[in-house]
């Protein structure tokens, strides 16, 4: 069992709070394959709680350290469609730079039932989620947003 007391919180990676809520929502909607954008402390923890992870990441330090790390990691250029893949639940928290994430934003709509958005109150963000999220209703909002596809 993971020691939460730890983890490095926040310094851009999530924080204490930000895993409450998504530990909390995983479990009441019994979440069982995640797709990550962003390798991080997110990755760690989720593991801790879904063993069904694949985790997309473009910065190659990042990438090798998750594989250091024993995760199902996918070095990607975040600049075009994943081929066709589906989860419960998909967290975008990367590539870094709210302008680069768009791909991710594109990919996941494709992807899951549920899509959290970290830094989702960034100006990049809120474009992307204008701009790609149209099929989906928002269900939290703040920081860490998160949204369920309608009609599901």
């Amino acid at each position: 069992m993971l020691d939460l007391k730890k983890i490095q919180w926040g310094n851009g990676a999530i924080t204490k709070n930000d895993w409450d809520i998504l530990r909390n929502f995983i479990k009441k909607h019994n979440i069982k394959s995640i797709i990550e954008y962003g390798y991080g402390v997110s990755t760690t923890l989720f593991y801790e709680t879904v063993r069904n992870v694949t985790t997309y990441e473009s910065h190659k330090g990042y990438f090798k350290q998750g594989k250091i790390n024993g995760f199902k990691i996918i070095l990607w250029n975040a600049d075009g469609y994943l081929p066709e893949q589906h989860a419960d639940f998909v967290f975008i928290d990367g590539p870094a730079g709210g302008i680069n994430r768009e791909w991710s934003f594109k990919n996941a709509a494709r992807q899951g039932r549920f899509i959290a958005v970290h830094d989702a109150s960034r100006p990049a963000e809120k474009l992307w989620i204008e701009k790609h999220l149209n099929d989906y209703a928002m269900i939290m909002d703040g920081h860490l947003s998160i949204f369920e596809k309608n009609n599901e």
